[in-house]
């Protein structure tokens, strides 16, 4: 079992590496999350229209193809609803602006992101969707692409915009194992736990 110490040295390493402009979650990290999820929900499954939500999809997916500087810019405010909440491994935030900031700040360390997206699994206006992220950082002296498997949740509305989405990935094999600090430590942990 890991000690208390290792695992809060671990957190706060991991927070202060962590990409540009990141903020520790809230005390209770999750209420903005169930407060969102609760906010979004629409109560009648039937109002949604399945093939603005197969057309929706089909734009989340071509904006992920390439996560760029250039495609942010341009298609970011057409995709995302004006107080749209998003959330990752690194940072929580509620409105398009937020959205947007955080985006290019992602997409200014990297040299190449390329999402490859599966076939979605829909249920009323959610989207789950299983992909893997090519990824490749400035930072990384080794030109490295590494591959990282995730799932995203994306709740869509009437109108097709992205009101809510989440994405679950682990950000120590993309990111941290990147760092050659934080890798051995991550290699460390690892070990740890499966002993």
């Amino acid at each position: 079992m890991i000690s208390e110490r290792i695992q809060a040295v671990m957190i706060c390493i991991m927070f202060f590496f962590g990409c540009a402009e990141r903020k520790p979650p809230p005390s209770n990290s999750l209420s903005l999350y169930w407060d969102q999820l609760e906010k979004t929900k629409s109560n009648d499954a039937s109002t949604s229209n399945p093939e603005i939500l197969e057309k929706a999809f089909l734009q989340f997916k071509d904006f992920y193809k390439v996560y760029s500087k250039d495609i942010i810019e341009r298609d970011l405010r057409k995709l995302y609803a004006q107080n749209a909440y998003f959330r990752d491994p690194f940072n929580e935030v509620e409105g398009i602006d937020a959205i947007e900031k955080h985006f290019l700040a992602s997409a200014d360390t990297i040299d190449s992101c390329v999402f490859d997206i599966e076939e979605p699994v829909m249920s009323g206006h959610d989207v789950y969707c299983r992909w893997i992220m090519h990824l490749q950082l400035k930072r990384d002296k080794t030109k490295e692409i590494t591959q990282t498997l995730g799932m995203s949740h994306v709740r869509f509305s009437n109108a097709g915009e992205i009101v809510f989405h989440v994405d679950y990935w682990d950000p120590s094999i993309a990111v941290y194992e990147k760092i050659p600090v934080l890798k051995r430590l991550v290699q460390f942990v690892r070990k740890r736990v499966s002993n």
